[in-house]
């Protein structure tokens, strides 16, 4: 008989405390967080408004800053900025589903194991390896850049000791960044691939560079882009060193024309017009360095006309550069190094070529054996005025110049007869388009 009451009394406590708990439950409906409960490895405080907790809790992460190295780089982003991202509202709809799955003992158990703080709900990361990518092209405008070759001064003095150059990988680097981004990284050193540098012969002796082999000087207008970029591709031509049978690249040598590298906007020829680039005026330092190299008899490995007479220098003397496809290349076919010079005083810009004795005289001729006229583009311009036409750009007739050059290397007599096209530039008018009917 005690046996059995005991069991009834037994029953009456587990039926009570399992109505308590549904009771508390239910009463406690408003909360939609249980207490003890984990999200992400932290304890949820019991709240009616989880998503506010949850919400500050991703803020603080992604506003935490990530410094990116890359070389002497350094660059410091939050992670909201590199494209990660949350699931504030993924944990908010697993956070409150917990303890109401339906079944009193089911609740029961998961009310229990949050209060023990067996519940761990995560707060899912993931980042924008598009964003990412686009951060780390914007670092290679910084990092990235062409070997470059030591120069010399006419004393055999360096005047700029040559460097390597620098390539950031950007398929690694987006993946370093993105993994750097999860793992709560701080800083992060990004790998940048040098490129091996160009070899400079040895700086010769003073006697070596005592006569000039070649000289010529051209002039230069007003405009204050053209004249610093005339005067930027000076500086960087100046002290370049040709070996005996070598060859020097007019690109190499100068590099790349853009803004990161100094140069500026200024008027260029571009499919016989004229329009503003970037580097407008290098083809002056080319075509100077050209007619100096062709009068020093150099030979000339590689060489393009302008698409139009250039009024700085004779037809048949002038070069167009343009990086990085169309290059002026010269060789030294003398037994001496030949040291190039290239200054500027004023709005007159000369290149000299030294060496160890005066070549032959070179002489060369020029004849234009055809001329043909320009033609008229019309160009339909939506901002010209009904009735009227404009003309933005004068005709200028084509020519097809033969050019000799004789000489003496000290072999016997050297003729040389190339033929340059200059093609016509049209005569451009601009109207108005036809109205429809």
């Amino acid at each position: 008989m005690i046996r059995r009451l005991l069991w009834l009394l037994c029953a009456l406590v587990l039926l009570g405390g399992l109505g308590w708990t549904g009771a508390t439950l239910a009463m406690d409906a408003r909360v939609t967080s249980l207490s003890g409960l984990r999200v992400d490895g932290q304890r949820l405080p019991p709240t009616t408004d989880p998503r506010a907790e949850l919400q500050a809790r991703a803020d603080r992460w992604l506003d935490q800053p990530l410094g990116v190295r890359a070389g002497s780089v350094m660059v410091v982003r939050t992670r909201r900025q590199l494209g990660a991202r949350v699931d504030v509202e993924g944990a908010v709809e697993r956070v409150s589903a917990l303890g109401r799955a339906g079944g009193t003992w089911r609740n029961v158990n998961t009310w229990w194991d949050a209060r023990r703080g067996r519940i761990d709900v995560p707060l899912a990361t993931e980042v924008d390896r598009a964003a990412i990518q686009a951060f780390v092209s914007g670092l290679t405008d910084l990092v990235d850049r062409e070997p470059v070759v030591a120069r010399y001064s006419r004393s055999g003095e360096l005047l700029e000791a040559g460097m390597p150059g620098l390539t950031l990988d950007v398929d690694a680097s987006t993946d370093a960044i993105a993994t750097a981004v999860l793992d709560e990284e701080v800083v992060l050193e990004l790998q940048v691939i040098e490129d091996q540098q160009p070899a400079a012969p040895e700086p010769p002796p003073v006697q070596s560079f005592g006569e000039v082999v070649a000289t010529y000087s051209t002039r230069f207008g007003r405009n204050g882009g053209r004249a610093h970029n005339v005067r930027l591709a000076a500086e960087r031509l100046d002290g370049a060193l040709i070996a005996p049978g070598g060859e020097l690249s007019f690109n190499g040598q100068v590099g790349a024309r853009d803004r990161r590298d100094g140069f500026r906007t200024a008027p260029v020829i571009e499919g016989g017009e004229m329009v503003d680039g970037v580097g407008g005026g290098t083809c002056q330092v080319a075509s100077t360095l050209h007619a100096a190299a062709f009068l020093g008899g150099l030979q000339i490995v590689e060489h393009r006309p302008h698409s139009r007479p250039a009024g700085y220098v004779p037809l048949g003397l002038d070069a167009t550069v343009v990086w990085p496809n169309v290059d002026l290349v010269v060789r030294n076919p003398y037994g001496f190094p030949v040291l190039v010079r290239a200054t500027h005083a004023g709005r007159t810009l000369r290149v000299d070529l030294l060496g160890a004795r005066r070549p032959p005289d070179v002489r060369w001729e020029r004849a234009v054996a055809q001329t043909d006229e320009p033609s008229e583009r019309l160009v339909e311009d939506p901002s010209i005025p009904w009735g009227e036409a404009r003309v933005t750009q004068d005709g200028i007739p084509g020519y097809l110049v033969v050019r000799t050059r004789t000489m003496d290397r000290g072999h016997g007599l050297i003729t040389e007869r190339e033929t340059l096209r200059y093609p016509a530039t049209d005569r451009v008018v601009r109207m108005a388009p036809v109205p429809p009917k």
